[in-house]
């Protein structure tokens, strides 16, 4: 009775929003919402999200926290639960969980502890995990990838300091994801996924391409995935959406000046596409 109204009457101390804990007594399903728990698309990838709520303010954001009205956070134990469940049913063993939250993922408390038990599901391979980086030392990283992390995808969109202030937020470090990243290289597989705006960045990607090329020698050359900026009715939409013509140009130019991959295959990222699971509800349930 205790806990219940407890529940009922969370905050999240970073924003300041009231917060649902999804448990397991909670009657909330995982599947069904995009936000929160798991996204399945009937491939072998899984994206698990186990909180919402981020500590930096990207100008391009796609789910822009301030517009979102409470904060989710998942338990653990349901949420491995679940995901062995819905791995169970898919008929493959080999599964890719992407935990790529509505947020920041490395503000989940249990973010070791996930990662660790999600690795013992016999059909999961692989776990990589989108980040901003900025709450990442190489110590919890290394504690990460005994755990389970198989990839770190960071997103970065500026290597000066001034404009990834003006692009993430007053609090982004820059020079804490900088150590990271140089750790990174010689400990797990490492992408780099810039946002690209026109007119804010246009010359960033350069930069961050040039640093991809001057550390390909080492044990784990990171790579680089540049995402077009696109306009999201719920986003934070600085600029304009580029064509997906112009766009792919672009990356055809700084692929010949720097030598390096930048338009991924389907076989980069090992898609392959499983059963259609049933789905328990409809819209509007």
């Amino acid at each position: 009775k205790v806990l219940n109204k407890g529940f009922h009457h969370l905050t999240c101390r970073l924003t300041g929003k009231p917060s649902f804990y999804v448990h397991r007594g909670s009657g909330i399903p995982l599947l069904g919402n995009g936000a929160f728990g798991l996204v399945d698309r009937n491939t072998n990838h899984i994206e698990v999200k186990p909180i919402t709520g981020c500590n930096v303010a990207c100008v391009f954001c796609s789910v822009t926290d301030e517009k979102r009205v409470a904060e989710i956070v998942v338990e653990m134990e349901y949420l491995v639960e679940e995901t062995e469940k819905l791995c169970n049913q898919k008929d493959c063993d080999d599964i890719e969980i992407f935990l790529n939250a509505h947020g920041e993922p490395t503000l989940y408390a249990d973010l070791e502890p996930l990662i660790k038990n999600l690795s013992k599901i016999p059909q999961i391979k692989r776990i990589s995990m989108i980040t901003n980086g900025t709450l990442l030392t190489p110590q919890k990283l290394d504690a990460l990838k005994a755990a389970g992390l198989t990839q770190l995808n960071l997103s970065l969109n500026s290597l000066k300091k001034d404009k990834s202030k003006e692009i993430m937020g007053k609090t982004y470090t820059l020079t804490t994801v900088l150590r990271l990243m140089n750790h990174a290289v010689n400990t797990i597989p490492l992408v780099i996924s810039p946002v690209w705006v026109p007119k804010l960045n246009d010359d960033d990607m350069e930069d961050m391409c040039k640093w991809v090329a001057d550390h390909r020698d080492h044990p784990f050359p990171p790579k680089i995935v540049i995402q077009n900026f696109l306009e999201y009715k719920y986003g934070s939409n600085p600029g304009k959406q580029r064509s997906w013509d112009d766009f792919y140009a672009e990356l055809e130019r700084l692929e010949k000046t720097y030598n390096i991959p930048l338009r991924p295959k389907n076989e980069d990222f090992k898609f392959s596409k499983t059963k259609s699971i049933p789905k328990p509800f409809k819209k509007g349930d």
